[in-house]
């Protein structure tokens, strides 16, 4: 079990330069390839501390799953992308999320909010082409334009309830004239599944706060919601 500790270790540490999301997706997927009683272990152990880890690993279901659902989902964005965007700003470094954008928009500019002050700017952006660009907070109207700009906020558990999950740097985002300085403001749900755990790092924001919220697929939906039922 000491190996998988360093493991969990290092996906917590890493988090700061993959995102919540996709180091918890690369834990968990890590996990599985040394069996299930350890990933079972894994969740019994620091599901509580990495509530996002905990609501993957519930459902069962293969990362190589969620992943391609991720492409689904991104593909969901076309309805938004086209029309004359030209960037797409997107409010944290979910790598997972992040590698699908730049694959299936290759002709947009892409830029990426910094969501941990700890993360190695150089190492993340040695990963993408020109388009890409890693910015501060304080820089976002900078990239903001209502004709050309679409902003994408990666979020959890957008379900039925009016609050929504997602990385605090958010709130400070969505001030009153967000809507008017983006041709759009979108939340991605990543998860598509609730919490058993409140992550105690993340913040949460009204759902009025969005033109516009995408889900899973309805498939991925359907498959995740019938894994944890059985």
């Amino acid at each position: 079990m000491a190996r998988i500790n360093a493991v969990i270790r290092a996906s917590i540490a890493s988090s700061a330069e993959l995102g919540v999301f996709s180091s918890a997706l690369l834990l968990l997927r890590t996990c599985r390839m040394f069996g299930s009683d350890v990933l079972h272990r894994a969740v019994c152990d620091y599901g509580r501390r990495l509530p996002l880890f905990e609501a993957l690993a519930r459902p069962g279901i293969h990362p190589d799953r969620i992943v391609q659902w991720l492409g689904d989902l991104t593909e969901e964005l076309n309805e938004y992308a086209t029309d004359g965007i030209e960037t797409l700003v997107c409010t944290a470094m979910e790598a997972v999320f992040v590698d699908q954008l730049a694959r299936q928009y290759p002709d947009h500019g892409l830029v990426v909010l910094q969501h941990d002050p700890c993360a190695v700017a150089d190492r993340v952006i040695a990963n993408y082409d020109a388009n890409f660009r890693l910015i501060k907070l304080h820089e976002i109207d900078k990239v903001a334009d209502p004709l050309k700009s679409l902003l994408i906020v990666p979020v959890f558990d957008a379900g039925t309830s009016p609050l929504i999950t997602t990385y605090p740097n958010v709130n400070r985002i969505l001030s009153d004239d967000t809507a008017t300085k983006f041709a759009e403001v979108v939340a991605v749900d990543l998860l598509g599944v609730g919490f058993h755990y409140y992550p105690a790092d993340m913040a949460q924001v009204t759902v009025d706060r969005f033109t516009s919220v995408v889900h899973l697929p309805i498939t991925g939906r359907q498959e995740l919601q019938y894994a944890e039922v059985s």
